[in-house]
């Protein structure tokens, strides 16, 4: 029940950000075209610092998780695995590939849509290799009815 408490915290928080906020504006802007946004007067290099700022931040606090979660740390390790699972949670969410359109609340939402895709490959003791691929698929589909939404 925590762990639910934080993740629509987090969401709430991330969607304010984002939303509402001078410094989620800017940060769209930066993310969507750096030139037109130092055109529009935004200082690019500080937003980029700031968002690099809030990553070491949240970086820290998920380290803080696992090592809660599992007892110690293996700085070597830690994570591995994850970066697919990461990528295909932004993507299934509708965060276009091409950049200039993605949305928090589809990442949040993504992330369980893959969590139970892993657990069910799992459970039908699908090896791990096969796991990776079929994430792949998964990315690579979602790209593809991206070009094509983009072409229509």
């Amino acid at each position: 029940m925590r762990a639910q408490l934080f993740i629509g915290q987090s969401k709430l928080l991330s969607f304010t950000i984002s939303k509402r906020t001078t410094f989620g504006r800017q940060i769209r802007a930066v993310g969507s075209n750096e030139q037109a946004a130092r055109l529009s007067g935004i200082h690019v290099e500080k937003v980029k610092l700031r968002v690099y700022a809030l990553i070491g931040i949240l970086v820290s606090i998920s380290a803080i998780i696992q090592v809660s979660r599992i007892g110690s740390m293996d700085f070597s390790n830690a994570g591995r695995g994850m970066e697919m699972d990461a990528i295909a949670a932004a993507i299934v969410g509708g965060t276009n590939m091409m950049g200039g359109r993605g949305f928090i609340l589809g990442t949040f939402y993504g992330m369980p849509i893959i969590a139970v895709m892993n657990n069910l490959l799992n459970l039908f003791c699908v090896p791990p290799f096969l796991r990776e691929a079929f994430k792949g698929v998964i990315v690579i589909v979602a790209v593809l009815l991206q070009k094509k939404e983009k072409t229509s």
